[in-house]
């Protein structure tokens, strides 16, 4: 059971909760400058590159902000397994954090995908310098994992998953303990 007093506790759910909340809201952004790279077509996404200075800039700015969604899931990623050691004995108790635990969980397989795609496309940008929009790495690690359907779908749903697990994390809905001490303030104060 989580204590009032256990502040080391509240520490790690609130860096987790930071940590989250970087990654997600650095997913929504990126997906944002990713997406105005491509025009909708009645079947898939095809490509704009019309102007190749815009889409390297898109691309840069992509690569760049791939920095703060790795830290604040690496971030997470550490705070939720340090709290999980400290709650193994009662995770059964706590129905919002073993939700939590789960979803965060399943999504580490994808996200550590996405995070191999970013340090590959990263790489290729900062370090080895390419500029031009359709060598091979920009190809392989930036425009084939917008235009496959099973990677978007996948880190669609990863994306999801952890808002969902973010949500619990942050309301805790599945506590009951925090039920029963809700109803019985308002018990008192009436």
């Amino acid at each position: 059971m989580i204590k009032n007093s256990d502040n080391n506790l509240k520490i790690l759910i609130t860096i987790a909760a930071i940590g989250m909340v970087l990654w997600f809201g650095g997913s929504i952004m990126r997906g944002i400058v990713a997406y105005d790279m491509f025009e909708p077509t009645t079947e898939s996404m095809s490509r704009k590159v019309a102007d190749p200075v815009r889409t390297y800039a898109g691309i840069y700015y992509f690569s760049s902000m791939a920095v703060y969604t790795a830290a604040g899931f690496i971030t997470a990623f550490i705070s939720i397994i340090v709290i999980n050691i400290k709650l193994r004995k009662s995770i059964k108790k706590l129905g919002w954090l073993f939700m939590v635990f789960v979803l965060f969980y399943f999504t580490v397989p994808i996200e550590s995908i996405r995070i191999w795609y970013d340090v590959n496309l990263s790489i290729a940008i900062f370090q080895d310098g390419i500029k031009d929009v359709t060598n091979i790495a920009i190809e392989e690690y930036f425009f084939e994992r917008y235009e496959s359907n099973l990677l978007t779908t996948i880190f669609t749903l990863s994306m999801m998953a952890n808002l969902t697990a973010l949500i619990y994390l942050i309301w805790r809905p599945l506590d009951r303990n925090r039920l029963k001490e809700d109803i019985d303030e308002s018990k008192a104060n009436t």
